[in-house]
C-alpha cells in the first residue's frame, strides 16, 4: 500500500524547542470528533485532546480524554518521560525535544519515532470511523534492553469551547470492569469514558491527583484563561521485554 507521507525530521542541535509546541496534528472520525494535539504532546488549546467525542444534543463535543503522560522506566530505574507539560510558573517538561528522531503523517495520520539509548519506539494515533473511540499505539521496532512503559491518562470533562479554568465535575469515578476502566462523572449527565491498555501483562495502579495549574499557552496569547486543573485516577504499566506492542484505547 503506498503511503502519502509528510515527514519531519528532528535535530535538536539546530531546530527550536519551540517548534515542538507551534507544529500540530488533527485526526477526525467522521462524526464531528477528533483527536488533536502538538507534536511535543503538550496540550496547547482548550480544544486539544487525544478524544473529544461528538455527543447527542444537548452535549455536542466535549473533550473526554485530555493527555496522557508517557514514561520509559528501565531495569536500572533510569526514566525517561517521552512528552511534554506545561505548568503555571514557567515549568516547561519537554522530554520529546531529547529523544524524538522524526515525526511525520501517514495519509494524514500522526506517527512518531523515538529513540532513547538502542531502543526505537514508534508511537501512532487513529480513530476508528464514526465511533468516538481513539487508539495510541506504542511499537518497538528495535532494541535489546526493554523498558517498561508507564502511561498516565489524565481527563477534564467539559466542553470543547469551555474555557480551561472551568470547575470540574466532582467527583470523578472510577470502576473497574475486567480489563477496562471506566472513568465518569455523575453530576455531569455524561456517558462514562471507557479506557484500557492492549497487552495480556498490562496492569493498572490506582493513584489518583490533581494535576493543577497546566498551562495552555495559545489561549494564553489569545487573551482567554489558560490555566486549569486536570485529574488522573493512577497509571498503566507493562513490561515490553516479551511484547512489542501496546495499545490504549479510550472509548
Amino acid at each position: 500500500m503506498a503511503f502519502t507521507t509528510r515527514s519531519l525530521l528532528w535535530d535538536k542541535a539546530s531546530h527550536s524547542r519551540e517548534l515542538l509546541l507551534s507544529r500540530e496534528w488533527l485526526v477526525t472520525n467522521g462524526l464531528g470528533g477528533f483527536a488533536s494535539g502538538t507534536i511535543s504532546g503538550a496540550i496547547t488549546r482548550r480544544y486539544h485532546g487525544l478524544l473529544i467525542a461528538a455527543l447527542p444534543a444537548p452535549h455536542g463535543r466535549m473533550v473526554m480524554w485530555s493527555h496522557v503522560s508517557e514514561f520509559l522506566r528501565f531495569a536500572d530505574d533510569d526514566v525517561i518521560s517521552l512528552g511534554a507539560e506545561e505548568r503555571a510558573g514557567g515549568q516547561l517538561q519537554l522530554g520529546a525535544a531529547d529523544f524524538l528522531h522524526e515525526f511525520r503523517l501517514e495519509n494524514g495520520l500522526p506517527v512518531w519515532t523515538y529513540r532513547v539509548r538502542d531502543l526505537i519506539l514508534e508511537k501512532r494515533v487513529l480513530m476508528l470511523h464514526l465511533q468516538n473511540t481513539v487508539h495510541v499505539i506504542y511499537r518497538i521496532l528495535e532494541g535489546e534492553k526493554r523498558p517498561r512503559l508507564e502511561l498516565r491518562p489524565a481527563f477534564f470533562f467539559r466542553h470543547y469551547e469551555s474555557p480551561v479554568n472551568e470547575g470540574m465535575p466532582a467527583p470523578y469515578h472510577l470502576s473497574a470492569i475486567e480489563d477496562r476502566y471506566e472513568i465518569s462523572a455523575p453530576d455531569s449527565g455524561l456517558p462514562p469514558l471507557r479506557i484500557k491498555l492492549a497487552n495480556d501483562r498490562a496492569q493498572f495502579t490506582v493513584l489518583p491527583q490533581i494535576i493543577h495549574q497546566v498551562v495552555y499557552r495559545i489561549e494564553q496569547s489569545r487573551g482567554y484563561a489558560y490555566e486549569g486543573n486536570l485529574w488522573s485516577p493512577g497509571f498503566f504499566h507493562v513490561d515490553m521485554q516479551e511484547r512489542n506492542m501496546a495499545a490504549i484505547m479510550g472509548s
